[in-house]
């Protein structure tokens, strides 16, 4: 979606932007161009140019009071949605990298989980400090690579906080990401929630049929 449109300057926004308004339209019907750009990090000019790829897309419709999501573009937002949850500001205590760390949920997805460097390394490119990632499995939380109970080996408040913030299933993903601010740890949870799909559709043959 975000890929080079016509001759001209590259977009200032990227794939985990356009995956992110088309979360928020999903969860809040309408919103205006000032306050999406606020939502993500943007400038107006980024936001603009991003609403016009998303209305050349035919996934929006832009009207006075802002922009709102065609039938296809709610059916894309579905599919996201079922995927992946919205990323939630968290105190993600020994999980905390910055001052600011958001937590997101990738739904049945640990086929795209390895070490956890992809993740890591895809909500850094998007200016946050790092990622931690975690697998629900067997009711614990496993960290690829390390620990294969978090809560008894780290014993802290983030687990508990992270069981009430989402409804687990076996083989869910779970990305923190912190940074600075709360934007880029934000965007940095979707680009690594991108990256977890994305590696589990390499993962997975039949996705590749």
């Amino acid at each position: 979606m975000a890929g080079a449109g016509a001759p001209g300057p590259r977009p200032t926004f990227r794939e985990a932007h356009m995956v992110r308004a088309l979360l928020l339209l999903g969860e809040v019907g309408q919103i205006g161009r000032g306050l999406l750009a606020q939502k993500l990090g943007l400038g107006e000019g980024g936001a603009r140019t991003l609403l016009k790829r998303l209305m050349a897309l035919r996934l929006i419709t832009v009207g006075r009071e802002g922009a709102t999501l065609t039938p296809r573009g709610r059916k894309l937002w579905q599919a996201l949605a079922k995927a992946m949850s919205s990323p939630i500001p968290i105190d993600a205590g020994r999980l905390s990298l910055d001052r600011f760390s958001a937590a997101i949920l990738v739904r049945g997805a640990e086929k795209g989980v390895r070490l956890g460097i992809e993740q890591r390394d895809a909500a850094v490119r998007e200016g946050a400090t790092g990622a931690s990632t975690l697998i629900y499995k067997g009711g614990r939380f496993i960290m690829p690579g390390g620990a294969q109970d978090c809560e008894a080996a780290y014993p802290d408040h983030v687990w508990s906080r992270i069981r009430e913030a989402f409804p687990l299933g076996e083989g869910d993903v779970i990305i923190v990401a912190s940074a600075g601010d709360p934007r880029p740890a934000e965007m940095g949870c979707i680009a690594s929630a991108l990256t977890t799909l994305n590696q589990m559709g390499a993962a997975d043959p039949e996705k590749q049929a």
